[in-house]
């Protein structure tokens, strides 16, 4: 039983409106509701960066499917057969030098577009206009199977495993490395993918903008237990920073110091104590 052209047609343009849905509809979800390696929710202005790189090519990649998408639909119900058994071909066209020099210069002309969008946006993300003079420095080690937090500028700050808090507005100096075998530092909504090499330092200098928690992962295989490999950063407030600073063993005059608290806020500090058990690092 052969399928009439109409219904071919039908079925072309259902999964084209299906296609579509499905590439739009991870957009109109609620925040709370999408996954946590969501690319498109920036939180810092490196992210913001690569982000409107991300949007481009999406935008360009559903344009471009929507037209071949279209052209096939169009070519199979218009010169399609209903017959199976007909041998009956199209007309035939050959040698139509501006359709093939057309075909061929708009993918050249899309790709260098998009070439020099992503390498400008690189460029500005690896020569940042931040002062790092006064950028806040983690260095960040990776080792199977987590992380482990210390700054020079924090003495007595350790943080052998799990979340890591930042404090907001202010520069951040992440220097990340590894321990044993290659890692991936990957936080979506605040940096980009930054491996973690033994011996080897690679280094971002970002601000996280705002407020809230943000999904980090190892997105290097490194394992059999890579799974274990995700935690969150926390971008706190200055004052809520301070405190859990404070609470993983870092001197509260370094704190108070490079945060100005006030008055008030220096009386919330929870009191000295001993630092967290260290990994060996």
């Amino acid at each position: 039983m052969s399928i009439p052209s109409r219904a071919w047609r039908v079925i072309g343009i259902a999964v084209l409106v299906l296609l579509v849905l499905a590439t739009v509809a991870p957009f109109l979800l609620p925040h709370h509701t999408r996954f946590p390696l969501w690319p498109i929710d920036p939180a810092s202005e490196y992210a913001t960066r690569l982000d409107r790189v991300w949007m481009v090519v999406m935008i360009v990649g559903i344009g471009v499917t929507l037209l071949v998408g279209s052209l096939m639909v169009y070519a199979v119900t218009r010169f399609g057969t209903s017959d199976p058994m007909s041998d009956e071909e199209p007309p035939q066209i050959h040698g139509n030098s501006r359709l093939e020099l057309t075909w061929t210069l708009i993918p050249i002309l899309i790709v260098t577009v998009l070439l020099f969008i992503a390498v400008s946006t690189l460029q500005l993300n690896n020569a940042p206009s931040i002062d790092t003079r006064n950028a806040l420095v983690f260095n960040i080690r990776g080792y199977q199977w987590g992380w482990s937090y210390t700054s020079p500028q924090l003495p007595g700050l350790l943080v052998p495993s799990g979340d890591l808090h930042v404090p907001v507005n202010r520069p951040l100096d992440w220097r990340v490395t590894s321990s044993d075998v290659v890692h991936d530092w990957f936080v979506p909504a605040l940096d980009g993918h930054m491996d973690a090499y033994p011996g080897h330092i690679v280094r971002i200098v970002l601000t996280a903008t705002r407020p809230g928690v943000y999904y980090a992962q190892c997105s290097k295989f490194c394992g059999l237990r890579h799974w274990l490999m995700h935690n969150n950063v926390y971008v706190d407030s200055p004052a809520a920073f301070a405190r859990w600073a404070v609470s993983k063993g870092a001197n509260r005059t370094a704190v108070t110091s490079l945060l100005h608290l006030s008055t008030q806020q220096l009386a919330a500090l929870p009191a000295p104590g001993h630092a967290s058990a260290t990994h060996p690092v």
